[in-house]
C-alpha cells in the first residue's frame, strides 16, 4: 500500500472504513488514534470533513500535530469518513487499528511490518482486489 502526498501535504491512502468489519469488542479507529496520541503525549486529533454536493458523499482529513491524513475514498457518512481518516493515520504511523503496533501483530504465525497489506489484518477495505 503506497502512501500518496497531496499538494497540501496530506498523506493519503485509498482506505474504506467498514463498520461491520469491527467486532463489538474492538474499538474504532478514532478511539485507537486518540488513545495512541495520549500515550505519545500528543494533543488530540482535529477532523475536517467536507461533503461533495453532487452525491452527498463525505471525505475527512485528520490533523495530528503538523501532519494531515486522509482517505481518497468518499464515504456515505461523515462518521465513516472520519473513521477512514483515522485509519489512514494509524496505518501510516504503524499502529494497528485494534491491537497495537502493526509490526507486533502476527498473522498466520508471521510477523508483519507497517504498510504491508499482503500480511496485515487492517480491519478495512483498501480497494485492492485479488
Amino acid at each position: 500500500m503506497e502512501v500518496e502526498t497531496t499538494e497540501d501535504g496530506t498523506m493519503e491512502l485509498f482506505v474504506q472504513f467498514v463498520k461491520r468489519e469491527y467486532q463489538q469488542w474492538v474499538t474504532s479507529p478514532k478511539s485507537v488514534l486518540l488513545e495512541w496520541l495520549r500515550t505519545q503525549s500528543l494533543p488530540p486529533p482535529v477532523y475536517d470533513t467536507v461533503e461533495r454536493s453532487k452525491d452527498r458523499l463525505f471525505k475527512s482529513t485528520v490533523r495530528v500535530g503538523s501532519d494531515r491524513y486522509s482517505s481518497s475514498f468518499w464515504s456515505k457518512s461523515k462518521r465513516s469518513a472520519e473513521q477512514a481518516a483515522a485509519l489512514v493515520a494509524l496505518i501510516v504511523n504503524g499502529v494497528d487499528s485494534c491491537c497495537g503496533p502493526l509490526e507486533t501483530t502476527p498473522l498466520n504465525d508471521q510477523q508483519t511490518t507497517p504498510l504491508d497489506d499482503q500480511q496485515t489484518k487492517l480491519h478495512a477495505h483498501t480497494g485492492a482486489f485479488p
